[in-house]
């Protein structure tokens, strides 16, 4: 069985999070010592480290952008859950685009605000 990329991202924050944490520990400790050699060690491990998770952050939005993708063969540009939404409703493709296309035009007009609709 296949590993899930979602289950790599989670797993690797939580081990870059524990890196930086023990960073941290070893930064406040070496700096009450007075040690500056150690200091400045766990303080360039913290910046490694958090730029490491601003990389995996970037990771892991574009993977969640590549699973918001609109599907090719939707005629209507309905997204994977909006057809889910569409089909939970009891709505075809065309009427819940339809009722996404007025939503928009209203909020637009400034009719709708928060859910609510103002006449």
């Amino acid at each position: 069985m296949a590993y899930e990329h979602r289950d790599v991202v989670s797993a690797q924050f939580q081990q870059l999070a524990a890196e930086r944490a023990r960073a941290l520990g070893d930064y406040e400790a070496s700096r009450i010592a007075e040690d500056p050699d150690a200091t400045m060690a766990a303080a360039s491990a913290i910046v490694e480290a958090d730029a490491r998770l601003a990389a995996l952050n970037n990771i892991a939005q574009s993977l969640v952008a590549s699973q918001r993708q609109q599907p090719q063969g939707n005629r209507y540009g309905l997204s994977m859950d909006e057809q889910e939404i569409a089909k939970a409703s009891h709505l075809t493709d065309e009427q819940y685009a339809i009722n996404r296309q007025r939503m928009h035009q209203m909020k637009a007009q400034g009719y709708w605000s928060q859910g609510k609709v103002f006449k």
